[in-house]
């Protein structure tokens, strides 16, 4: 055999034969030797096979492989006695898998598979409402951005150790925010998690831990908000002041229709959202909640309501019987804030502003997440954070106001010796 002439095959010594399935093309007789041949006409098969038993008696197994650990058939008797000796060590560690060498478990088992698979199960998750087509997105840059231009794409599976899932994330780009890498590595941990719950792989590697301090959504005060109600069109004023007072998602408030509110009870219903311009029923939490009414607003909702189907939306956006964008209610509030001065998206500068002016008014963590719809109480207490924030900032600028004698405080001060 060319490149092993100074090692000696005595297969009927050791695990495994290389056999074909093809004849001679010229004598139709079988190849024989090692390598393979036709004595007489010196051909060569075009296709081999690794014949292997594993196991002991009675469950001894025979198992044919036709192709290597990434799915080439074994097109020469090299290649086959490479993968032979490779799949004799492995059977000496006790980590032969036949299936690894299986061409459709091959591909079953490719991470490109498996992850394009998982992507398109949430893809089926979000159009039955169970998840947000804003999570969704996410996940798609995730997997077409960085997953698939890794080298882990081209892996198996069940060959993915803790360094591979370190090497990609060290060629993350650097230029990125390290919440934003939190969130790629974060939704490989759960693609893997998927897998061992699936029975794909039995053990997941693990992760690196990646500390983000998690900054206090930004706010503006109602004065502020009053100043940038002012330069929005007045078409476009009731969905911007309905979202500072009532405080819900603006795709919540996109979706809201007529039908969801009781105006007897003073109520409303918050049944589905727009996210990524397709409407999903029920919320974000996944909970549909009745909400009371801000009574500030119940003017200004009977009057968008008025004269209007149950079915309608509650607000009409540009074109007439037709919902807000996601594009438009952005753009009236970005070119609003513009003429203020002010730079804050319409999610901070209206349901974060609400929780946190109300939390600085005095109103309980418990009431504002009730008011939120939050069902986590730990979702509710960033805006406790913030307002721990602005007391350390409040300190910190008047920490030279105030000369005190700070000699009483030393707690280690020697006693006096005349005492």
């Amino acid at each position: 055999m060319r490149g092993a002439s100074n090692q000696p095959l005595n297969y009927l010594d050791m695990s495994g034969y290389i056999r074909t399935t093809e004849k001679c093309p010229a004598c139709k007789g079988k190849f024989t030797g090692e390598p393979l041949m036709c004595a007489e006409h010196l051909t060569t098969p075009n296709r081999y096979f690794i014949d292997i038993r594993t196991g002991t008696a009675p469950n001894r197994k025979r198992n044919k492989i036709y192709s290597d650990p990434k799915g080439r058939s074994l097109s020469s008797w090299e290649h086959a006695y490479r993968i032979l000796n490779h799949i004799r060590f492995e059977i000496d560690q006790g980590t032969f898998d036949p299936t690894k060498y299986v061409k459709s478990d091959i591909n079953r088992y490719r991470f490109s598979v498996r992850v394009n698979g998982w992507l398109e199960d949430k893809r089926k998750e979000a159009e039955k409402g169970n998840l947000s087509w804003s999570y969704i997105k996410p996940l798609e840059r995730y997997v077409n951005m960085y997953y698939m231009k890794s080298g882990l794409a081209e892996m198996d599976v069940r060959d993915i150790r803790t360094f591979h899932i370190s090497e990609f994330y060290k060629n993350l780009p650097s230029d990125k925010s390290l919440k934003y890498l939190k969130n790629i590595v974060d939704a490989l941990s759960h693609f893997f998690n998927t897998l061992y719950d699936d029975d794909y792989i039995t053990k997941t590697p693990k992760f690196p831990t990646i500390r983000v301090e998690e900054t206090p959504p930004d706010w503006i005060t109602r004065e502020t908000q009053v100043e940038i109600f002012e330069h929005l069109p007045d078409q476009d004023r009731p969905i911007f002041l309905f979202l500072a007072a009532q405080a819900l998602r603006p795709g919540e408030a996109q979706a809201l229709k007529v039908k969801d509110i009781d105006f007897e009870q003073n109520t409303l219903i918050v049944r589905r959202t727009f996210s990524y311009r397709k409407i999903v029923e029920r919320t974000k939490g996944r909970n549909v909640k009745l909400r009371y009414i801000n009574p500030e607003i119940v003017g200004l909702l009977r009057e968008c309501c008025r004269d209007k189907h149950p079915e309608a939306f509650v607000f009409f956006g540009p074109k007439p019987g037709r919902p807000y964008s996601e594009n438009t209610l952005q753009r009236r509030w970005r070119d609003a804030c513009a003429k203020v001065g002010v730079k804050i998206k319409c999610y901070n500068g209206t349901r974060h502003s609400w929780a946190t002016d109300a939390l600085n008014r005095g109103v309980s963590i418990e009431a504002i997440a009730e008011v939120l719809g939050h069902s986590d109480i730990r979702s509710t207490n960033k805006y406790a954070r913030r307002t721990l924030s602005l007391q350390q900032s409040a300190f910190a600028k008047t920490a030279d106001i105030i000369d005190l004698p700070t000699d009483h405080l030393r707690t280690n001060k020697e006693p006096n010796s005349n005492s």
